[in-house]
């Protein structure tokens, strides 16, 4: 994601989030392990606590969620 050049992204989320706040930190949050960059040719190093991104969540959509209230269904026959 950091390499794709998107500033604005939308965040869709099927079902009921269980972790949805370790998912967005681990996103948001810089990487601790610095790795070989992956479209340069010749090997750079990338640390990500100097690398900042530039993209944020401008929408966040929940789908297909669970109600919390009793519903009525429909009898048989």
């Amino acid at each position: 994601m950091l390499y794709t050049g998107l500033r604005q992204l939308i965040l869709k989320v099927r079902g009921v989030p269980l972790f949805l706040r370790d998912i967005v930190s681990t996103i948001l949050n810089p990487g601790k392990k610095m790795y070989m960059h992956p479209f340069r040719s010749p090997t750079q190093i990338v640390d990500e606590s100097i690398f900042t991104h530039g993209f944020t969540f401008s929408y966040v959509l929940f789908t297909n969620l669970k109600p919390h209230s009793l519903m009525k269904r429909k009898k048989k026959g």
